[in-house]
């Protein structure tokens, strides 16, 4: 029994196999599409995760900063006070050594107006 290949069998032999070729390249390209898309969505969380990294990096500088800031306002505040106390010490000295004398007048009220306002200040 022999069999003779036709030009019809070759034609559905070819088609058939056409068919297989375009069914993987079809699936080849999905599975690629699939790979490219999970892939920038990789970067994407990688981008993201490195984007919250440097973001809690500069936040906890500003903090450290801020912090840093504070202490020298603090600082600041105390030495400022300690020479207002100081100065307003001498000014009242030199007010009374001034009335001592015999002055009086603006003296004498400049005096009483600090008084005044240090007392306010209690």
């Amino acid at each position: 029994m022999t069999q003779t290949i036709t030009i019809d069998f070759l034609v559905q032999a070819g088609l058939v196999l056409l068919g297989l070729w375009a069914f993987v390249k079809a699936v080849g390209e999905m599975i690629e599409a699939v790979t490219k898309r999970h892939d920038r969505e990789q970067k994407w969380d990688e981008y993201a995760k490195n984007l919250d990294t440097e973001r809690e990096k500069i936040y906890d500088k500003y903090d450290s900063r801020l912090e840093e800031i504070e202490k020298q306002i603090d600082k600041n505040h105390t030495e400022n006070k300690e020479e207002i106390t100081v100065l307003t010490k001498t000014l009242s000295a030199v007010l009374d050594g001034l009335i001592q004398q015999g002055c009086n007048g603006a003296v004498t009220e400049a005096k009483k107006n600090l008084d005044a306002f240090l007392m306010s200040r209690l």
